[in-house]
């Protein structure tokens, strides 16, 4: 058994699931299939994006094709839970990795808000980091040098389209 992959059915928030990716190397040789569920036209395996999709449960099935030693046969099954993301949604991080990679290099809330009020705190409560654009994020720096690897403090205040507000807090998780 593969492990389940939760998505959200909005592009931004990661509807993109590649069923490859679940695989252990060198068992790339086999054939996905759909085992329950109706896909929405134009999604095939192993790349599948729910981006507007409706909530649902999608069971496939992998299966390598015959191989000299049984051994190295494979059969193996994982569902993909779509969830609805569609309504006052945002996101908030836990980690972040302000290494250069280009992956997870700045701390930032998104999707769906239509402003925000961020600030990023140390272990004593002095204020590292403070926006008010949800565009922009912190990346890892106070007063232009690395921050240490650690664990940090935010407090977020965030507005959707309809009006509604939420305060969110929580800790983050600062990796190189």
């Amino acid at each position: 058994m593969l492990p389940q992959v939760i998505v959200c059915n909005v592009s931004a928030m990661g509807s993109i699931v590649d069923l490859d990716d679940l695989l252990f190397s060198g068992y790339m040789n086999g054939t996905w299939a759909l085992v329950s569920g109706t896909l929405p036209d134009g999604i095939q395996p192993p790349i599948l994006d729910f981006d507007e999709t409706g909530p649902g449960t999608y069971t496939f099935s992998y299966t390598t094709a015959a191989a000299a030693d049984p051994c190295e046969e494979i059969s193996a099954t994982t569902s993909i839970v779509v969830e609805d993301c569609t309504e006052n949604q945002y996101w908030i991080p836990t980690a972040f990795s302000p290494n250069g990679d280009g992956h997870n290099d700045v701390f930032m809330v998104g999707i769906q808000i239509s402003a925000l009020e961020l600030i990023v705190f140390d272990r004593w409560g002095n204020k590292l980091y403070q926006t008010t654009s949800f565009g922009q994020g912190w990346d890892g720096t106070i007063a232009g040098k690395q921050a240490e690897v650690g664990v940090y403090v935010f407090w977020a205040k965030i507005s959707f389209t309809d009006g509604e507000e939420i305060f969110s807090k929580g800790y983050l998780t600062l990796l190189r």
